[in-house]
């Protein structure tokens, strides 16, 4: 629901900013739901949770890094990427490595047809 509020009050926002600029803008349908089918762009979402496990990435298995995060009582995995950002509570960038299990983190992400991609990791207070 709280999903859904902020999708119609983002797209008020263009729409209004639009008007207010004296240009047109054509907004386009977005999908509102954590899944991604293969065709549907990605959704930028967001959680706050407690992480649970680091899987670090393993060349030879072809894996990458993912982290194991507890969101409303239930695990969700997460895929870290290359150009995921890390940061720590002062908002200043770290390594991958110095995410730890226990650690209370709000984590930016697509959901994709590999997953759940996260495009940032935030240490949070």
């Amino acid at each position: 629901m709280k999903r859904i509020f902020i999708f119609v009050l983002a797209s008020a926002f263009m729409v209004g900013s639009a008007f207010a600029a004296g240009t047109t803008t054509t907004v386009a349908k977005t999908p509102v739901t954590t899944v991604a089918t293969v065709g549907t762009p990605a959704v930028d979402l967001s959680v706050t949770g407690t992480i649970q496990k680091i899987v670090n990435a393993n060349k030879t298995k072809n894996t990458t890094e993912q982290i194991v995060v507890l969101v409303d009582g239930k695990q969700t995995t997460f895929i870290v990427l290359g150009t995921t950002q890390v940061t720590n509570a002062d908002g200043k960038s770290i390594k991958f490595s110095a995410l730890a299990k226990g650690k209370k983190v709000t984590i930016a992400y697509k959901t994709t047809a590999k997953g759940n991609e996260a495009t940032s990791v935030a240490i949070t207070k």
